[in-house]
């Protein structure tokens, strides 16, 4: 989903790949065609507000993943 949001900019500092965000605005879709002539469409958000309801990992501006402890974590899976 393509969403915009124009109210204010500076909360796009706060949205981090995984954050979950609940948006609250007007949805449509966009029709085009590809460049091999299929019809496609997109979906698209003009979001009104914008609420977070937690945050994702943070990450630096090459976009890969802050450090978080020099200790490795090991995870106890299920199966």
């Amino acid at each position: 989903v393509n969403c915009s949001y124009w109210i204010s900019s500076k909360i796009a500092e706060r949205l981090k790949k995984g954050t979950l965000v609940e948006i609250s605005g007007r949805i449509f879709v966009t029709p085009y065609t590809d460049s091999d002539g299929n019809a496609k469409a997109s979906l698209n958000c003009h979001a009104n507000s914008i609420k977070i309801h937690s945050y994702g990992k943070e990450v630096d501006v090459i976009g890969a993943p802050a450090a978080t402890t020099t200790e490795d974590k090991k995870e106890d899976l299920p199966f």
